[in-house]
């Protein structure tokens, strides 16, 4: 993929972001270009792809707490330290964080009707120990199922415990060479350079600079 990025700056605000790709890509040009506030907060984005126009973004923000209070079409608002909630009038999502400044609560309300709801718990070494998630519609009862993550004294995950089981292995390198789901297990060999050189019945090969001259698929 042949492309090239140009930034344009003002002082230390970019003003301007272009992408060119060659023309045998396909793809089209893109150009975004942003302003700013007088406290070098981005106030408005807006953009070409080709030749249309992006909608432009505009951005407001609380003159008390200097936090975001519109983002485009969305009302933003933090109740509390580890609380936001960003809505439209018809959507409402809130995430909670923990004492650490950790995600522990996500949810999404449509119609004020809770649609998706997640929990998440970490054990004592900042890993992810557990997630609860619950889904409802107005056709179907809700769906809760949960999904436990151990991990070994390396802290490599080696299993996602629930409906739809998961297990790792690896080798003294910490290179993965298997992963199962269900009854199905994947195979993986490593060369000497821990560079992956087969997963499953796919086989990676490398040129003499290192990079990868055909993957798996």
């Amino acid at each position: 993929l042949e492309y090239k990025i140009d930034y344009l700056y003002q002082g230390r605000l970019l003003q301007e972001l272009r992408i060119e790709y060659s023309a045998r890509t396909g793809l089209s040009n893109v150009k975004f270009t942003y302003e700013y506030d007088f406290n070098m907060r981005i106030t408005k984005m807006a953009g070409r792809i080709g030749g249309q126009k992006v909608k432009p973004l505009h951005i407001s923000y609380s003159s008390r707490s200097g936090e975001p209070t519109t983002i485009g079409n969305f009302l933003y608002a933090r109740s509390q330290l580890n609380s936001t909630t960003i809505q439209d009038g018809t959507a409402i999502f809130t995430r909670n964080t923990d004492e650490h400044m950790r995600v522990k609560f996500v949810s999404l309300n449509i119609h004020n009707m809770p649609v998706f709801t997640q929990k998440i718990k970490y054990d004592r070494n900042n890993r992810i120990s557990q997630i609860s998630t619950i889904t409802t519609s107005y056709l179907a009862r809700p769906y809760t199922y949960t999904k436990n993550y151990t991990y070994d004294a390396d802290g490599q995950l080696i299993s996602v415990s629930g409906k739809e089981p998961w297990s790792f292995s690896y080798d003294n390198n910490g290179n993965m060479i298997s992963l199962t789901y269900s009854t199905n297990t994947i195979p993986m060999k490593y060369n000497e350079e821990d560079k992956i050189i087969r997963f499953g019945e796919g086989v990676y090969k490398y040129n003499s600079r290192g990079f990868i001259v055909q993957n798996a698929r």
